[in-house]
């Protein structure tokens, strides 16, 4: 494990596969990270990690992070506090520039933090404010990700829909994955017909462990977005009943039932920023495995 005591710094990952392994395997290591470390001694068990295993995806999560999470869940609200999530800067927005090209976030979103990042520091999952304005957020000057996000990626009309009273509409997808690799083999999985299985398995064994986990995720899911809010927009939302069905009472990505799967990206985003996400639990497993590899 990169833990070992040639490690500057203390760390906790998921078994490395053999570096005898095929060269056109996809190699995850999942590392949970002290976020009150010092950049260089993270860096230097990530060169570790990178020089020894030579995986393809490093994802780095925060300790404190999950500390928040875990302490919120036995409190009874599976939320970290506001403020919880490190922050989205102008490096982050200029590298979705560069490599973000799938499900552009439109521009009326705002992104408030930055859940889960790749080896190399890039985001890999965003969290998004739960409501969204009627004017676009953020200067959107030529050449920029926030240009590009006025038009989503080329669609000046995807996901345009009426305002509530106020200026504000619901955005229920609360951690978005806009890291270009893992993006792609959720959706050669969905492609394969993993939704449909898994949707299977839940309908067979509705009472069962899996279906009871789902529920449960995407009651956290919801809380977890309900909580986000500031006081005054959790006020304005309990007027809007609307708001209140797309932001409160729904489940991952906005889905109305805790008994659906649907998008392995929204699961895998969950399940990567820290949340208790069965589907996307099985989604990163399925990666390691190399599963839908071949597809882009």
């Amino acid at each position: 494990s990169p833990s070992s005591s040639s490690s500057p710094s203390s760390f906790n990952s998921t078994p490395p596969a053999s570096s005898s392994s095929p060269a056109s395997s996809f190699t995850a290591v999942l590392i949970d990270v002290n976020g009150t470390r010092p950049l260089p001694a993270v860096l230097s068990v990530l060169e570790l990690v990178l020089r020894a295993f030579s995986p393809r995806l490093v994802v780095v999560k925060s300790r404190a992070l999950h500390a928040a999470l875990s302490a919120a869940r036995k409190a009874g609200t599976p939320r970290p506090p506001r403020g919880a999530y490190p922050a989205f800067t102008p490096s982050d927005e200029a590298w979705l520039l560069r490599h973000h090209r799938a499900k552009v976030l439109d521009s009326r979103v705002r992104v408030v933090g930055v859940a889960a990042r790749t080896a190399e520091g890039t985001p890999a999952v965003l969290v998004c404010y739960p409501l969204r304005m009627t004017e676009r957020c953020g200067a959107g000057a030529e050449g920029t990700h926030a240009a590009r996000r006025e038009t989503r990626g080329g669609s000046a009309n995807k996901w345009r829909g009426g305002a509530l009273a106020g200026g504000r509409d619901p955005w229920p997808n609360l951690f978005w994955l806009v890291d270009p690799r893992l993006f792609q083999r959720a959706s050669a999985l969905e492609h394969e017909g993993r939704v449909q299985q898994w949707q299977r398995e839940v309908a067979a064994e509705p009472q069962g462990e899996f279906a009871a986990a789902l529920a449960a995720a995407h009651h956290e899911y919801g809380a977890a977005r309900w909580a986000l809010l500031s006081d005054a927009d959790r006020e304005y939302c309990l007027g809007q009943p609307w708001a209140v069905e797309a932001l409160r009472d729904a489940g991952v990505g906005g889905l109305r039932y805790t008994s659906q799967v649907k998008c392995l990206h929204a699961h895998l985003a969950h399940a990567l920023a820290g949340g208790a996400n069965p589907v996307g639990e099985r989604v990163l497993r399925l990666v390691r495995e190399g599963e839908g590899e071949g597809r882009q």
